[in-house]
């Protein structure tokens, strides 16, 4: 593939940007000596001597060794670590780097060792739609100098050409091996922070980027959404997420077939079989879309070549090989939130009339219903788990998987008691709290009629305090999303003025080792507020149920704590 961004010689790639103008191009984080944060809760790091950085909320020490700062947590390295292992094997069976440091600084126009100069050309035309499509335009809007976060930078190449370009540029990757990892970055004359850190969990301030790249690196994201969410907040308004040089299948069949392929190319050529692939593999238009309605990015997307030339392409190896080739393109995330389209507006209209015509009689009235296959009372003043939908989409997310047989669970905002009692069905005992007395009256009388009162106990209290000390396996929260002071017993299903960050903050206390809450978020309330909230103490979240409505999105997430998240099945 050949790049159709030809603005020059790569010389000219290397041109370095004037510096800021005025103060109002400097960021909050210019303003410390380092862009650093608490891999674990986004604490901003302080230094304490020149290769050491403490994080003010835990106490934990962080240090750079052989210049490359250590900002990975010890349990999420060890995870890594076979597949680490492997790859670099094969990377180095491959041939991989050089003792020369003109190989690096040649990158990616020119392999000088002439292996894998094939690849590079991709990797150089991917490099010149991004300078021309996403960093050119940002250079002139910011009037100076970016900061740029390298996420999957492998032998720093993409960091040195930006650094030259004179961009404050941290690359991060798990690999610090001196060939093909970060311990490559002695090679090159521009300077940039080698990082050895996870990109699920950027160790960079909030708001500090003004692009993160994903360089090779997002097809390996354990868990995509987390990965995107740190990108996202990590950026500054009108910043870029880009993914770049990910394999991309129009087909994910095709993008399936393909890893095999290569599984079983690498065992016959090089005798190494690689430990559970640390991702997707690859990138599709079905797991795009449904990023964007999880993290609030519009993509878009950039060939280095022309679109129909690829897709000649596909259609030409799809009668040769019997799937799609890899596409490469530059795929730019911005982020717009969850604005309501024109659609969502007459959906929205519509909805609103049925509920005045055919269901208004069901709202803040006595009233039965039925819900994963049990029969609610709802009484007037308790939040109806059906006719909102969020309470329902919890009820019908949970299984044995999600609940695991014997486990110890609390209902959090426990409502008519739906989630306590499905979550009934496979767990030894249930905790049931609500702050709203009406609630409390309302899940005992369903625990009654469903046969369930022996298994679920329910408390009246605010959050954690009627469990204070208590710790469980799951934890059930449908919380509300929206912000304001409730005015009345009914409206505290709805809004809350920091309930989210209570949560958040009470939730390590009383979740057992190995446990994880499951947490119903809308993108219409405080959807990214409470997920940084969490992230801030500690936790990561994977989705795990959606359903979309007009205009917004409802999702069920299940909440870890970062350092168990990869033994969690």
């Amino acid at each position: 593939m050949v790049s159709t961004f030809r603005a020059g010689s790569p010389d000219e790639f290397w041109r370095p940007v004037r510096a800021p103008q005025s103060s109002q191009n400097v960021t909050k984080a210019e303003g410390t000596a380092h862009p650093f944060a608490c891999p674990r809760c986004t604490a901003p790091l302080r230094p304490a001597g020149a290769d050491t950085l403490i994080c003010p909320a835990d106490g934990a020490t962080y240090r750079r060794e052989e210049g490359i700062w250590r900002l990975v947590l010890p349990e999420r390295a060890e995870w890594f670590r076979p597949f680490l292992h492997a790859y670099e094997a094969i990377r180095r069976a491959e041939g991989r780097g050089s003792h020369d440091p003109a190989y690096y600084r040649a990158l990616p126009f020119r392999d000088l060792t002439g292996r894998h100069s094939a690849e590079w050309a991709i990797r150089a035309a991917s490099y010149r739609t991004l300078i021309a499509r996403v960093l050119a335009p940002l250079e002139r809007q910011r009037d100076g100098p970016l900061h740029v976060v390298d996420a999957g930078a492998g032998n720093g190449w993409l960091a040195a050409r930006l650094a030259g370009r004179g961009h404050r540029v941290v690359a991060v990757d798990l690999q610090t091996d001196p060939f093909d990892g970060l311990g490559a970055a002695i090679h090159y004359e521009a300077p940039f922070e080698a990082v050895q850190a996870d990109f699920h969990a950027l160790p960079v301030a909030d708001g500090w980027a003004d692009v993160v790249v994903f360089n090779g690196a997002f097809h390996y994201a354990v868990n995509e959404t987390a990965a995107l969410l740190e990108a996202v907040r990590a950026l500054r308004p009108g910043g870029a997420v880009v993914i770049m040089d990910s394999p991309f299948y129009f087909d994910a069949a095709s993008g399936a077939q393909m890893r095999e392929e290569q599984a079983a190319t690498l065992a016959a050529r090089y005798g190494v079989e690689l430990p559970p692939f640390p991702g997707r593999g690859f990138v599709a238009p079905a797991s795009l879309a449904r990023l964007s309605r999880l993290v609030g990015l519009a993509w878009t997307f950039h060939w280095p070549v022309p679109v129909w030339r690829h897709h000649v392409r596909r259609w030409r190896y799809r009668r040769r090989a019997g799937r799609d080739p890899a596409g490469f393109p530059l795929i730019v995330g911005r982020f717009t939130g969850w604005p309501p389209s024109a659609r969502d507006l007459l959906v929205r209209l519509a909805l609103r009339l049925r509920f005045r015509l055919a269901q208004r009689h069901r709202h803040r009235r006595p009233t039965w219903e039925t819900v994963a296959g049990l029969r609610l009372h709802v009484l007037p003043d308790v939040f109806n788990p059906k006719l909102f939908s969020s309470g329902e989409l919890l009820a019908q997310a949970l299984s044995p998987r999600l609940v695991p047989p014997g486990s110890r669970v609390l209902d959090m905002g426990t409502g008519t008691g739906i989630g306590a009692l499905v979550a009934a069905r496979w767990a030894a005992h249930v905790v049931a709290v609500d702050i709203n007395p009406e609630a409390v009256r309302c899940a005992r009388q369903n625990a009654a009629l469903n046969g369930v009162a022996d298994r679920v106990a329910v408390r009246q209290g605010d959050l954690f305090a009627p469990v204070r000390g208590e710790p469980f396996d799951v934890i059930l929260f449908n919380p509300p999303y929206f912000r304001g002071q409730p005015r009345d017993w009914w409206e505290h299903a709805w809004r809350s003025p920091d309930v989210l960050e209570r949560f958040a903050a009470g939730l390590d206390g009383h979740l057992a080792a190995g446990g994880w809450a499951l947490l119903v978020l809308s993108t219409a309330g405080v959807y990214l507020e409470g997920l940084r909230a969490l992230r801030r103490h500690g936790f990561t979240v994977r989705p795990v149920a959606e359903r979309r409505l007009a205009g917004e999105t409802l999702v069920v997430y299940r909440v870890m704590r970062y350092e168990e998240e990869l033994a969690i099945p």
